[in-house]
């Protein structure tokens, strides 16, 4: 059998296009014709325009020898007709090859509960509850989604002392009756935004002398010259003993005399012994509108 498709299919016979240069496609051969310049419109070139039944274009697929079927000596150029046998049947191209053997689609196990997910719920609907069905005694969460408040902070680590801060491992320290002074500038960029709160936090930890009562520690506390606190602060004793404390506290104060350049003044005014004292991790400065 002769197949005038593929060059090499020809059972011995004289290729029906040369390997050499341009290769022209089979239906753009003049009968008894061996090479065809590439750039010569021929007589009687088909184009997709012009196709007749059963006829094939090269630009759409060139057929190889391992598409070939046997005694394969037709081709159809729109699909693959698995009714007509001597058709031939590029694998990968509707039911063709080991293809016809795959079940049909529906068929699948996989997809045998695919209708499954029609009945899901929209996710967004299960916000803040549990999902539909569960078995689960747990209380719904109560949860709120407030507005977000803007704030910015100017922010002060105290370095004095290399010990207790956590993590800087390094902290301030006031021995009873001393007096500490901190300041905070605010930038220009700050006061531009108006009349803004502000508050004073300060982390602070008492000394690691687990034997002297705490309730005689006691600070005095002001910013610009007004007295925010004046008493006992509910701190403990830093933990572990002489490292890094993992039981800071924050003591927040509300500011009412935000000034440009504002003055923190701090005295330790317990009833302790001299080596007694108060830590200071780090200070802050919040605002907020």
């Amino acid at each position: 059998m002769e197949s005038n498709f593929y060059p090499n299919m020809n059972n011995g016979a004289t290729p029906a296009y040369p390997y050499q240069g341009f290769q022209p496609m089979p239906n753009m051969m003049q009968p008894n014709q061996s090479q065809v310049s590439p750039y010569t419109i021929k007589q009687n070139q088909v184009f997709p325009s012009m196709m007749k039944p059963n006829q094939f274009y090269p630009g759409i697929m060139q057929p190889f020898p391992q598409m070939m079927q046997p005694n394969a000596n037709t081709i159809y150029p729109y699909m693959n007709n698995i009714n007509v046998p001597n058709v031939i049947q590029p694998f990968g191209v509707g039911h063709s090859g080991f293809i016809n053997n795959i079940p049909d689609i529906d068929e699948m196990e996989l997809l045998d509960n695919i209708e499954d997910i029609e009945n899901m719920e929209n996710i967004e609907e299960l916000g803040g509850i549990d999902a539909k069905g569960t078995t689960s005694n747990r209380p719904a969460a109560i949860i709120s989604d407030n507005a977000p408040v803007p704030t910015i902070s100017l922010f002060k680590e105290l370095t004095a002392y290399p010990n207790y801060g956590n993590p800087s491992g390094n902290a301030d320290i006031l021995y009873t009756g001393n007096r500490g002074v901190w300041t905070f500038q605010i930038p220009t960029i700050i006061s531009a935004l108006g009349n803004l709160r502000a508050q004073l936090v300060i982390r602070a930890a008492l000394d690691d002398h687990a034997n002297v009562p705490v309730d005689r520690y006691s600070l005095r506390i002001a910013v610009n010259g007004v007295t925010v606190h004046n008493g006992r602060v509910a701190l403990e004793h830093g933990t572990p003993a002489g490292r890094q404390f993992n039981n800071w506290r924050l003591l927040t104060f509300n500011i009412t005399n935000v000034r440009r350049n504002n003055r923190i003044v701090i005295v330790n005014t317990s009833n302790a012994g001299e080596n007694d004292w108060i830590g200071f991790d780090w200070m802050e400065m919040r605002f907020r509108q």
